[in-house]
């Protein structure tokens, strides 16, 4: 595994903490992916929105919380697999419903094969997210299926291409070409899931009402794993007191490789762990290697011909970020593309007149598709609820609206799909198009928007290409320049 190096213009943000020089563990993807393949491993990687896979490839995601259709991924793949929870979009109740379920079936229909599974609840690295309440269900479901809890839960929230990164403990992310933490930037003011603290112990103890105390965060520093290693990684995992939270400090993948390498060492002598992790741990936790950006001739090579094909590429935005708005902005001032706006209030309306909005605006789509490249974005202005669940019901109503209208569009088998957007892109695939397991062939560029090939699909919708682009990523021309790598 080739380390990244730092991205650009976040060294000397750290460099009043005095961190040592990286120092990349040499051999650490060999050792891992053999130790996950002679102690039969099954990795699960509960993703609670679609945007997780965005720094691995050649792993496939389950796109529905369906636990057979898991564990056929996992016995016909490499051992691990995603499946989309997309919990984000949930209120906790129901968060930790469908999680506990989903785990309890999963373990059930795996009794039997003699594997060790680990799971790995993956989130948001700028923090949104059910955090304590999903972790308190795989410790609960552990104890069940074992008799003993986790030695320690890692959190590992770094997303070192996107430059959100953790530094003496503190969560930082990276905005308008400066480091912040992530505490004083708009993620932190999300309305479902907003927060107070960066640093990452005090995050902790905030998002946990005070059940979980600040003093009682362990930490793996950054002296610790570029100084001491895996093996000072793995003493330290199996000396905390057991359930402890340990927060994994890293600026650089070679950070996260060497923690990667101590949990395995750590694994080996009996420790079991459980983790909340940002997208890149999850590379190195299962020996991913890295590979370049996908191309065009990648993306198409293999997949069965359209039934159609007058049908241009589409781009369908839910996202309403700041960063979101500016990336389409720059899209339509340097691409000839067509921009229909859906009008959220419409979609908020009950009975007929949503029914019928919904038809004219997909009709206007497939229209305009047989010209030209078409963006179909929603109204730019947030329609804010009264509290939080009424946020994520107005979300999920207005990604259903979005659904509906990629439903009907695709019987017109648009020639690609980028789907921008957490819930969005979730929604548009399963509802839209029908996915139920797809294969990530890896992304467009490093650590950014994943490239979907459907394996399990509605109809002939097998045929269409699948961008995940989440809402947080990437500068004002990165969805331009996704357009152009799909048109060539």
């Amino acid at each position: 595994m080739t380390p990244s190096e730092p991205a650009v213009g976040t060294v000397g943000a750290f460099e009043s903490l005095k961190v040592p020089p990286r120092n990349p563990a040499a051999g650490a993807t060999g050792e891992i992916q053999e130790f996950l393949a002679t102690n039969r491993y099954f990795t699960v990687v509960l993703d609670d929105d679609p945007t997780g896979s965005q720094a691995v490839h050649g792993i496939d995601v389950v796109l529905i919380p369906e636990a057979g259709e898991v564990v056929r991924a996992l016995r016909e793949g490499n051992g691990s697999c995603f499946v989309l929870t997309n919990t984000r979009s949930l209120p906790e109740g129901e968060a930790i419903e469908l999680t506990s379920n989903l785990v309890r079936n999963i373990l059930e229909l795996l009794r039997e094969d003699n594997v060790v599974v680990r799971f790995v609840s993956r989130s948001d690295s700028t923090l949104r997210g059910h955090v304590i309440a999903e972790i308190a269900v795989l410790e609960k479901a552990q104890v069940q299926s074992t008799g003993q809890g986790f030695q320690a839960i890692l959190f590992a929230p770094a997303f070192i291409e996107a430059a959100r990164m953790t530094a003496g403990d503190t969560h930082w992310a990276k905005v308008s070409g400066e480091m912040r933490p992530v505490a004083e930037t708009e993620y932190s003011k999300d309305s479902s899931f907003g927060y107070a603290n960066s640093d990452l112990r005090d995050f902790l103890e905030e998002k946990s009402k005070g059940s979980i105390k600040s003093a009682d965060v362990a930490s793996l520093s950054l002296e610790v794993i570029r100084l001491g290693g895996p093996d000072a990684v793995a003493e330290i995992l199996l000396g905390v007191p057991a359930g402890s939270w340990v927060i994994v400090n890293a600026i650089d993948y070679s950070d996260l490789e060497i923690v990667a390498l101590g949990v395995t060492r750590a694994e080996r002598l009996g420790g079991t762990f459980v983790f909340r992790s940002g997208p890149s741990f999850v590379k190195p936790l299962l020996g991913i290697e890295t590979v370049p950006p996908v191309t065009k001739e990648v993306i198409w090579a293999g997949l069965p011909p359209r039934p159609d094909t007058n049908s241009r590429g589409l781009v369908m935005v839910g996202s309403h970020t700041a960063l979101s708005t500016s990336q389409m902005d720059s899209l339509l001032n340097n691409r000839s593309v067509n921009h229909l706006v859906v009008d959220v209030a419409q979609l908020l309306v009950n009975g007929a007149g949503r029914l019928e909005y919904v038809n004219e605006v997909a009709k206007q789509a497939i229209e305009s598709l047989r010209e030209n490249i078409t963006l179909i974005s929603t109204s730019r202005t947030v329609v804010p609820g009264a509290d939080i669940a009424e946020n994520l019901d107005i979300a999920r109503s207005v990604s259903a609206g979005m659904s509906h209208i990629l439903q009907l569009i695709a019987a017109h088998f648009p020639e690609w799909v980028i789907a921008k957007g957490g819930i969005t892109s979730h929604d548009l695939a399963v509802h839209g198009l029908g996915f139920t397991r797809a294969r990530v062939l890896g992304q467009s560029y490093p650590g950014n928007i994943s490239v979907f090939r459907p394996l399990v699909a509605s109809s002939d919708c097998q045929s269409i290409p699948y961008i995940v682009f989440p809402g947080n990523v990437g500068d004002e021309n990165t969805l331009t320049r996704a357009v152009e790598i799909l048109e060539g």
